[in-house]
């Protein structure tokens, strides 16, 4: 894409995040990963891999402050699952967090939490049979065909 091909034009905006990444907001911070990521600014990427490594670290940080809300949490980890920076105990503390919260999911978020480490390639059986324990308990909430098919995929 256009923003890709010009990777190094963005390095000022790359140290600008950077130096704000302390004082994100929970909401900011995951809104940042799911723009870079939906961005196809992955860590795959040499410039943007820095940049990753500190999201992760600021990311556990509002997970210690207990600050992200279900969405957040299925944001952030389809974010880090997209960007290929699965990072295990990011991806550990996401679940154990998500855990108590299921309820609280919309069917989306559960789709996109189960997808996240389906494609971080992440395992986390207690976390999949409590989603799939509250899929079938919400399955009226789940709209059409393709939301079911999305979880259970």
């Amino acid at each position: 894409s256009w923003l890709r091909a010009r990777g190094a034009a963005l390095s000022p905006v790359r140290e600008r995040t950077l130096a704000m990444l302390p004082d994100l907001e929970a909401r900011s911070l995951v809104n940042t990963a799911h723009g870079l990521a939906s961005a196809r600014l992955l860590a795959s990427s040499p410039a943007w891999l820095q940049l990753w490594g500190s999201l992760d670290g600021a990311a556990r940080a509002q997970c210690d402050r207990r600050q992200l809300t279900p969405q957040n949490l299925a944001n952030l980890a389809w974010s880090f699952a997209t960007a290929r920076h699965g990072v295990a105990p990011l991806f550990e503390i996401i679940a154990a967090q998500s855990r108590p919260q299921l309820a609280d999911f919309s069917p989306q978020g559960l789709s996109n939490l189960v997808w996240a480490y389906a494609t971080a390639a992440l395992p986390s059986p207690e976390l999949f049979d409590e989603v799939a324990a509250a899929v079938v308990s919400r399955v009226g909430e789940f709209n059409n065909t393709q939301g079911l098919v999305n979880v259970v995929w």
